[in-house]
Formats: structure tokens, C-alpha cells, sequence
């Protein structure tokens, strides 16, 4: 071992670190252990684990040195393919984070966008009848403005969330929320046959929110209950009840006799790209599950015994301790 001509037979790009190691041995007398490339004789490379132990006397004088050298080839072969497999899983990881980015952005901004767009050409038809109606005119600009502050507060959000800034918060009605959210989508042709009926426990449940990101949860909840409410056998009915809960919370549901969950399972629809609808993004929930959490509040999903399904929002009452 002491001559070190084995040296000279190891691949040059790792001569220099097993000839430290080797010199390093010899100065201390301590076990040697490397790992490299090795010219075997057909001229090829292979990755070897080269190690030595010496053999001492009474005195504890080096005598002799005793060594292995085994081929970890396959070993290393299999390690650079990891490797290469969690570099290529790191990438597509960052594809999907944009992708899921993206997706979000677009579900944000599409129910305002929407409205703004429709409110729009409203106005333009009352402008441009052979009488103009002003006074109708005004009322599709007042609601352009107001979706236009909407989209304002999705971008907001979205941007808040993604930068894990804390919530702004304050005090509002659960009942005010629920009535503007509401008369926002009745202004949808679509939706506006769905009968809705509400249960209040009481006239004024004050939950502790940011009013624009609670709304957008109830726009969600809303809107996928309508949906379930489609080409079903039965008469349509969505219930909204808003009661208190224990610990000075404020629970709303949203019941509808439609089509039900899925028969997955109720917690899958709040993954990201889950989704029972042929055209959806399945990013709705998801993201309203992770507003709710971020105002400590818990949002999930349950069936009805007799048809439907019920979302559960559950948040905390602005009277509710802070910690």
C-alpha cells in the first residue's frame, strides 16, 4: 500500500482527493477509506470502495496494512439516477406551483370579471335605446365600479396569501356578507331561478373577517351548490341557516337537495385540481379551505341523508377571545 502506485490506475478527475485521503492515512495511521473510479483492464471505469486497516505491534508500530477494494459500481450507477430523478421531480414540482398559481388567479378574478363585464354592456344597451334610460345606465356603472373594486381585492388577496401576509380582519355581518353576495349573483340569469331560502338564528352574527375573502368563500360555496342544483329529479332548494356556535363562533351552512358528494369521499374535494365538474379547475375549494384556515375558522363537507350535501363555515365571532 505504501508505495501508492494503485493511484495512477484511478480516474484523473478523482486522482487529487484519493491521493489527500491516502497521504492523510499515512500521517496519522488511522483506517483509510475512499471511494472512486478505477481503470479496470478493458480500459473502462468502474466505481470502487476502497478500504485499509493497519496492523500494528506491542509497541504499536505500523507492521502491515490490510485491504479491500469492492465494486460499488451499480450502487453508484442507481445513486446518479436518484439524483437525476429528483432534480427532473424538483422541476416539475416548480411547473405545477406556477401552474396551481395561475389556476387560482383565474378562479379569483373570473366571477368579477364576469359581472363587470355583463354590467358593462348593460350600460351600453340603456345608452344606446332609441330613448336612453339614464337612470338604469347609472345603476350598471355603479356596479361596474363595484366589481371593479372586487377584482382590487381578489388581486389582494391572492397576493397576501401567496406572500403569507397576515389577514385584515375586522368586524362585519354574516347576514350583511351573505345578502350582497347573494344579490350579486341573482344578477346572473342563470342562477337567478334557484330558489334560496335562509334560517337566522338572530337578525346581527358578527363574525371577525376580511370582508372580500370571506365573500369570495360564500361566492364559491354558492355558486358549486347552484350547480349541484342542476338537471336533478327533484324540486331545487338551496337553505342557508347562520347560527351561533360554541365559543362565540358563528357557523353558516349551505344545504342543497342536489346531487351530493362524490363518492370518494368528502375531504378529497378540498384538494387542488379536484374536481366534479367536466370544465373545473377543482382550485375553488382549495383555496377557500385555505382562507378559512387562515382566519382559524374550518370549512368541510358533509352529506344529507335525504339528497344533497351541506358545506359547513365555521369562523370566529368578533365578540370571541383573540389570542
Amino acid at each position: 500500500m505504501q508505495n501508492g502506485k494503485w493511484i495512477e490506475y484511478s480516474h484523473p478527475e478523482d486522482r487529487d482527493s484519493v491521493s489527500r485521503e491516502f497521504a492523510k492515512t499515512l500521517a496519522t495511521g488511522n483506517s483509510y477509506s475512499a471511494e472512486y473510479r478505477l481503470q479496470i483492464k478493458d480500459g473502462t471505469w468502474r466505481w470502487v470502495l476502497s478500504r485499509a486497516e493497519p496492523s500494528k505491534d506491542e509497541a504499536g508500530n505500523i507492521v502491515r496494512w490490510f485491504g479491500v477494494t469492492i465494486d460499488i459500481h451499480e450502487r453508484k450507477v442507481a445513486e446518479g439516477k436518484l439524483r437525476d430523478l429528483r432534480a427532473n421531480l424538483s422541476r416539475t414540482s416548480r411547473t405545477s406551483l406556477v401552474w396551481e398559481i395561475s389556476a387560482s388567479i383565474a378562479h379569483e378574478l373570473n366571477q368579477p370579471l364576469s359581472s363587470l363585464l355583463a354590467n358593462a354592456q348593460a350600460c351600453f344597451r340603456w345608452l344606446n335605446a332609441p330613448t336612453p334610460n339614464i337612470e338604469n345606465a347609472v345603476t350598471s356603472i355603479e356596479r361596474v365600479v363595484r366589481d371593479g373594486r372586487a377584482i382590487d381585492a381578489a388581486i389582494r388577496n391572492i397576493r397576501s396569501l401567496y406572500k403569507q401576509q397576515p389577514t385584515a380582519k375586522a368586524s362585519f355581518s354574516m347576514v350583511e356578507l351573505l345578502g350582497e353576495v347573494i344579490g350579486l349573483l341573482k344578477e346572473d340569469a342563470s342562477r337567478r331561478s334557484t330558489p334560496v331560502e335562509y334560517e337566522f338564528e338572530e337578525p346581527v352574527l358578527e363574525v371577525l373577517v376580511d370582508r372580500y375573502q370571506i365573500q369570495q368563500i360564500i361566492i364559491n360555496l354558492v355558486s358549486n351548490a347552484i350547480d349541484a342544483l342542476q338537471d336533478i329529479d327533484r324540486q331545487p332548494l338551496l337553505r342557508i341557516r347562520i347560527r351561533k356556535a360554541e365559543g362565540g363562533r358563528v357557523l353558516t351552512e349551505f344545504i342543497d337537495n342536489g346531487r351530493g358528494l362524490p363518492d370518494d369521499g368528502a375531504n378529497n374535494i378540498f384538494d387542488a385540481f379536484v374536481s366534479t365538474k367536466e370544465n373545473g379547475m377543482g382550485i375553488g375549494l382549495a383555496i377557500s379551505r385555505s382562507i378559512v384556515e387562515a382566519h382559524d375558522g374550518e370549512l368541510w363537507a358533509t352529506d344529507n341523508s335525504g339528497g344533497g350535501a351541506t358545506f359547513s363555515l365555521l369562523l370566529k365571532g368578533s365578540g370571541a377571545s383573540q389570542e
